[in-house]
Order: structure tokens, then C-alpha cells, then sequence
């Protein structure tokens, strides 16, 4: 069992010294796959300035994305529905969930304005995004423990559950030193789960900011809220060591583990 702990040990600081390295290169005009010089090119270009996270909860309206014009704003998913409805676009948008984008690939790909970040072992599911930067995204089970903090989008970001996690690790990668979460509602109505638990189809559920924003009988994976908890408060973490702040003003909604502000004195 000695031999097997040290040979584990072994294995993972060579991988934790080879992503040390690809940074290194990187930082020096090295980088190692073309993903990585374009995710360079991000290191502090937001230095001390403030962002807005978007989650696709019910309580985001599209007023307020309207007010959001001028800021960077970091979005996910499905929030293309919105684009209809308001001349807002955000500057940075994310999808991580395979479900997500296989199922919706078209619509994501025609996605234009925002620059577009995925994790590269998406790309073991579905096609390259037009225009798309994928990171390197390492999933490992955490729970209870808090998960780690990608500091260096280059070297690679880690799973946490949801989206918002990857796109605060990007909004510190780029020197953001303040972040206020909008639409996180953080509750869910769930339909009747598959014999596995984890996967689930919509039956028409109105968990977001647009009532069709699944269609009936899309494939979707259960938010798991322990595990989420457990992000946000790592994310609160990393920003509060570092002197950043990481605050929640979203209309309502149950997340409370992230101190609370009012949205509409945030842009007053």
C-alpha cells in the first residue's frame, strides 16, 4: 500500500508541476496549444475593475440586463433567449454542461458578440464552437470538502457543480476584484427523475428567466445544491484571501452563504 501512496503522490505532482509549467510558457510566449495563447491574452485585462455574473434564474429581468450596458458581464447557457428581448450582450459567455451543448449546438454556435469559453473535454461530445477559447477543466469529487480554486485559466479551471463557478475563476483570472451574482437563484422545481437520479427530462419547468427555456423532453442533469454550497463558498474564499469581494444581489432567491447587496444601489 506504501508503494501504491507514493506512486499516487508521484503521479500528482507531475501533474501539478506540468500545469505550473504551461503556465510558465505561456506567460512567455510559449504556450503550448493555441487555446492557451488565447486564454494568455486575458491574464488582468480586467485589473481592479468590478464584473456582473449572470445566472438564468427566474428573478433576472431584462431590465436590468438593459442596465447592465457598458459593464462586463460574464453569461451561460441559454441566455440567448434573452437576446429578443433586450439590445444587452454580455462580454464573456460560458456553456459547460455536455447536455447543454450537444442538445443545443446550433443555437450556441450562432451565439455572436461575446467572447466564448468552453472546457476542452466538451470537445469529446460535440464539435468545435465557432470562435469558442476551451480551457483545460479538471472534475474531481469534492464533497464535503470545498473545491479547488483555479487561479490560472491557462494552467487549467476545476468543476464545481455549475457554470458560475467556471466563470468566477475566469473573472479572477482576469483581475477582477469585484463580482456581484445576479439571477443565482439557487432553488429548482424538478420533474420526475430517471431511474438514476441524475438525469432528467423537462416537463415544461419554468426554473429560469424564460418559461420555454427547456423545451419539453430536454435532457438536463440535476443540480446537486450541497455540492453548489460548497462552491460558492470556495469562491468567497479565494476572493476574500486575496482582497477581492464576491457579493450576491440577486432579486431574492436562497443563496445565502455570499454577503448580500441590493442590485439597484449597486448601479445607482
Amino acid at each position: 500500500m506504501t508503494n501504491v501512496r507514493h506512486s499516487i503522490e508521484r503521479l500528482v505532482f507531475g501533474l501539478q508541476a506540468a500545469r505550473s509549467v504551461r503556465g510558465a510558457l505561456t506567460k512567455r510566449g510559449f504556450g503550448l496549444r493555441r487555446d492557451d495563447q488565447r486564454l494568455s491574452q486575458f491574464k488582468d485585462l480586467h485589473q481592479g475593475e468590478r464584473c456582473f455574473v449572470i445566472g438564468n434564474g427566474p428573478s433576472l429581468r431584462m431590465g436590468d440586463l438593459e442596465r447592465l450596458a457598458g459593464e462586463t458581464t460574464f453569461s451561460a447557457n441559454k441566455i440567448y433567449l434573452a437576446f429578443s428581448k433586450t439590445h444587452w450582450r454580455p462580454t464573456y459567455y460560458c456553456v459547460e454542461d455536455d447536455l447543454v451543448a450537444c442538445q443545443n449546438w446550433n443555437e450556441i454556435d450562432s451565439v455572436e458578440g461575446p467572447v466564448k469559453f468552453f472546457p476542452a473535454s466538451m470537445l469529446g461530445w460535440c464539435p468545435r464552437f465557432q470562435g469558442g477559447i476551451y480551457y483545460r477543466f479538471v472534475y474531481e469529487n469534492f464533497f464535503p470538502e470545498l473545491p479547488k480554486f483555479g487561479r490560472d485559466a491557462v494552467a487549467c479551471l476545476y468543476w464545481g457543480s455549475t457554470v458560475i463557478y467556471s466563470m468566477l475563476q475566469l473573472a479572477y483570472y482576469m483581475g477582477i476584484t469585484e463580482v456581484y451574482l445576479i439571477g443565482v437563484d439557487f432553488s429548482f422545481n424538478l420533474p420526475s427523475a430517471s431511474p438514476d437520479g441524475i438525469q432528467l427530462r423537462s416537463e415544461g419547468e419554468v426554473n429560469h428567466f424564460c418559461p420555454g427555456y427547456r423545451r419539453p423532453g430536454e435532457k438536463w442533469n440535476a443540480p446537486n445544491l450541497d455540492l453548489q454550497t460548497k462552491t460558492f463558498e470556495a469562491a468567497a474564499l479565494a476572493f476574500r484571501n486575496s482582497g477581492r469581494s464576491l457579493f450576491n444581489a440577486t432579486r431574492g432567491g436562497r443563496l445565502n452563504v455570499l454577503p448580500r447587496v441590493d442590485f439597484d444601489q449597486v448601479l445607482a
